[in-house]
Order: structure tokens, then C-alpha cells, then sequence
């Protein structure tokens, strides 16, 4: 996947663009969340190079502080608060901060407003 991130970005992007069409305001409101994504490789075999171990939280985790460890990615997305619509994902290896992709995220959201 990390090989061709430019085409999945391009093919989502060209959504969005057919998407704003119907809806001129789309974007206008915007939020922004990470969410774990587990990679089906072994990370003791390193049968996925671009996965890493990362942590999240979650209620269901049998910690009592919530915490959860998982071996993959991470996947932060602006989306459309008003429409419910994802607009920029960008995907990152498990222990990657989610702060470093704020500004990317924001930076693209302003483009598509102009």
C-alpha cells in the first residue's frame, strides 16, 4: 500500500472533486480523527516492513486504562462534519504521532476550499 499511496490519494481526491459538485459547501466544516488499523502481517516474521507497533485506546480493552497495543497503521482522515463524508486520509505507520499530520491535513483541506 505504501508503494502507491499517490494513486489511492489521486483516485480519493478525484472523488471528492465529483462529490463537491453536488455539494458546494462540502468542507466548509471539517474534523479531524485517527483511527488503529491492524496489519494482517507477523511482526516477528516482518512479513509487512511498513507496519509498526502503535497504541490506542479503546473501551472495550481489557486494561483498566483503556490502553490497547496493536501491530499496523494508523489512518488520520479529515472529514466533512456536516455531511459525514471522508475528505484527506493519510495513512502512517501504528507508532507514528498523529500531531506531524495535522498541518498536511489542513494544508489540503485549504487547496480544495479555493
Amino acid at each position: 500500500m505504501a508503494d502507491h499511496s499517490d494513486l489511492a490519494a489521486g483516485c480519493f481526491a478525484g472523488g471528492t472533486d465529483r462529490i463537491k459538485g453536488l455539494l458546494p459547501d462540502l468542507g466548509r466544516e471539517g474534523a479531524i480523527d485517527a483511527t488503529a488499523a491492524p496489519a494482517y502481517g507477523n511482526p516477528h516474521r516482518h512479513s509487512d516492513p511498513d507496519a509498526a507497533w502503535g497504541m490506542a485506546h479503546s473501551a472495550q480493552s481489557a486494561n483498566k486504562e483503556g490502553k490497547e497495543f496493536y501491530f499496523g497503521y494508523k489512518s488520520q482522515t479529515m472529514a466533512d462534519a456536516v455531511y459525514a463524508l471522508p475528505l484527506f486520509p493519510a495513512v502512517t505507520p501504528g507508532n507514528r504521532n498523529d500531531s506531524p499530520e495535522l498541518r498536511p491535513l489542513l494544508a489540503k483541506a485549504r487547496a480544495c476550499s479555493h
